[in-house]
C-alpha cells in the first residue's frame, strides 16, 4: 500500500537522476533516519542506495533522568517507530523504491552476515531526550554508534553495542581547514561528522559534510538548542572553509526554552541568523515538539513557541531579504527529499 512517504521516494527515482538526501522523521520532534546517497560504486558491493544513518533515537516510552519526581519529559504524540526493527522497515522501504527504479540491482537482503540495514547510530548529546537508553537497546549490536565524549561510557554502560566512537570537536582556535578534522573511523570516505561546541554543554553545533560529487561537498549543520552565529569556530567554518562547501541545510528549531531566566534554547531567531549565515538552501525543523513535563522539570523549565514570521520581524531586514524563507516542517513518519 503506497503511502505519502513511498510516493516521495518514487517521485524522487522516477526519471532516474542523480540521488539526493532524504530525511525521514521518527518521532514528530528530534529523532531522524538520515539517508545520503551512495556513491554508484558502492550500489553493487553493499546492495543499497543510500547510507543510513539513525539520529537521536528516543521512541519507546519517556524520559526519564534519576528519577521520574526529578526529570521526566514525554513527547506529545506516540513516534512513527517505537524501536531499531521499525526504523530497519523503513530502511528496507527506501532500499526497495531504489531498486524497483532500477537504482540498484536488489535491496538489502534480510540477514545479510547478521548485520542491520542501518548504517550507524548517531548521539550528538547525552542527555536522555538524545541518549535514550530504553530505546537504543532495541537497537541490533552490530550498529556502530557514534557519539560525544560525555556520551561514549553513558552508552558503554548499556553493554549493547561493539562498535562506539568518539565524534571529535572542533578546536576553539580552528581556522577552517576541516579535512584536517580525524575522521570518525567506521565512517566512509564520502561522510565526515564533527562539532562546534559553545558557551555551554546544551549550545553545539554537529556538522555533516557528504561529498556529493568528486570535490564537491555539502553540509547539514545541525543545532537543536541554538548556539550563538559569533563562536569563532562556527565563524572559520562558514566563512574560510577548507575545502570550501554550500550548506544543504539546517536543522533547527523555533521554540525557545528557559529555565527561570537563563534561555537554554535560542529557537527561530537563532535560527534566522544560522540560516542567513550559513546560506542554507533548507532550513529543517527539528526539536520543536509540545513535550510533556513533569516532576521538578515542570516548575523551572519555559518553552515559547515562535514562528519565522516572528523571528523576521526581530530583525533588520528589507522585505525582498525576507520573502524565501521558509522552514520546512516533516511530519511524524514523514520524510522530506533535500533536492
Amino acid at each position: 500500500m503506497s503511502t505519502p512517504r513511498t510516493a516521495r521516494h518514487k517521485a524522487h527515482f522516477t526519471p532516474k537522476r542523480d540521488l539526493r538526501p532524504i530525511f525521514t522523521s521518527l518521532n514528530g520532534d528530534n529523532s531522524w533516519l538520515l539517508s545520503f546517497p551512495r556513491p554508484e560504486s558502492e550500489h553493487r558491493s553493499s546492495g543499497k542506495a543510500y547510507f543510513h544513518i539513525v539520529h537521536d533515537a528516543w521512541l519507546n516510552g519517556p524520559m526519564v533522568q534519576i528519577s521520574s519526581w526529578l526529570v521526566y519529559l514525554s513527547l506529545s504524540s506516540a513516534p512513527a517507530v517505537t524501536n531499531g526493527a521499525g526504523v530497519e522497515d523503513l530502511v528496507r522501504e527506501l532500499e526497495s523504491s531504489a531498486a524497483e527504479a532500477g537504482i540498484i540491482r536488489r535491496p538489502q537482503e534480510e540477514g545479510v552476515d547478521g548485520r542491520s540495514p542501518i548504517d550507524a547510530i548517531l548521539i550528538n548529546f547525552h542527555y536522555g531526550d538524545h541518549l535514550h537508553g530504553p530505546t537504543l537497546l532495541t537497537f541490533s549490536h552490530s550498529i556502530p554508534v557514534f557519539t560525544t565524549a560525555d556520551g561514549a561510557p553513558l552508552i558503554k554502560k548499556l553493554n549493547r553495542f561493539t562498535s562506539i566512537t568518539t565524534v571529535p570537536d572542533l578546536d576553539p582556535a580552528f581556522t577552517g581547514d576541516w579535512n584536517a578534522v580525524h575522521r570518525a573511523s567506521g565512517l566512509p570516505s564520502y561522510l565526515k561528522v564533527f562539532r562546534v561546541k559553545g558557551h555551554h554543554e546544551l549550545n553545539f553545533l554537529t556538522a555533516l559534510l557528504w561529498e556529493s560529487a568528486p570535490d564537491t561537498h555539502e553540509a547539514v549543520l545541525y543545532s537543536p538548542h541554538g548556539l550563538h552565529t559569533a563562536t569563532p569556530a562556527l565563524q572559520a567554518l562558514l566563512h574560510h572553509a577548507e575545502p570550501s562547501f554550500s550548506t544543504l541545510a539546517i536543522l533547527h528549531g523555533l521554540k525557545e526554552s528557559w529555565n527561570w531566566s537563563w534561555q537554554t534554547t535560542f529557537g527561530a531567531k537563532n535560527g534566522l541568523e544560522l540560516y542567513r549565515e550559513s546560506r542554507a538552501r533548507y532550513w529543517v525543523s527539528t526539536h520543536n515538539d509540545r513535550l510533556g513535563y513533569r516532576g521538578l522539570l515542570w516548575w523551572i523549565v519555559n518553552d515559547i513557541f515562535r514562528s519565522v514570521e516572528w523571528a523576521l520581524g526581530q530583525e533588520k531586514q528589507d522585505q525582498e531579504a525576507s520573502k524565501d524563507v521558509k522552514v520546512e516542517e516533516v511530519g511524524n513518519g514523514e520524510c522530506f527529499v533535500l533536492e
